[in-house]
């Protein structure tokens, strides 16, 4: 049901706009351990983004590519892409990516055992779930 729905989101419009859907895609793709799957969808997701120059679609690719990396055990591709969707996240003042992303990259540090860099992006994530008066979802 979920693959048909995203299908429909797919059907049309700008290629551009397919990218968000792509990277829902690659999200439950990952949720179900589909991880060649999903790093796919994650990679069509981000060329879609860049090709139209839809800059909050890249960073939400870049971080979902992210979480896949690090489930795969790439821990230094992982940070790099984690890295990039915060600072374009921070860039174009989208607070929801960004908190997500910095979840995403406080759990990577803390299974690195940096427990010190796990706690700071974890202290901004929470910040900003508190100033968009929202809770957290890792809380």
């Amino acid at each position: 049901m979920i693959e048909e729905a995203l299908e429909q989101l797919m059907v049309g419009g700008f290629t551009s706009y397919r990218a968000f859907p792509l990277v829902y895609r690659a999200k439950f793709l990952l949720m179900e351990g589909k991880l060649e799957q999903a790093q796919q969808a994650a990679r069509t997701a981000l060329s879609y983004a860049q090709d139209g120059g839809y800059r909050s679609a890249e960073a939400s690719a870049m971080a979902i590519s992210g979480e896949i990396a690090a489930e795969t055990g790439d821990a230094a591709a992982a940070e790099a892409l984690l890295n990039q969707a915060i600072a374009l996240f921070d860039l174009l003042g989208f607070r929801p990516g960004l908190a997500r992303a910095l979840n995403a990259m406080a759990k990577l540090q803390g299974h690195l055992g940096h427990a010190e860099r796990a706690d700071e992006f974890a202290g901004r994530s929470a910040h900003l779930w508190r100033d968009m008066g929202l809770a957290s979802p890792s809380a």
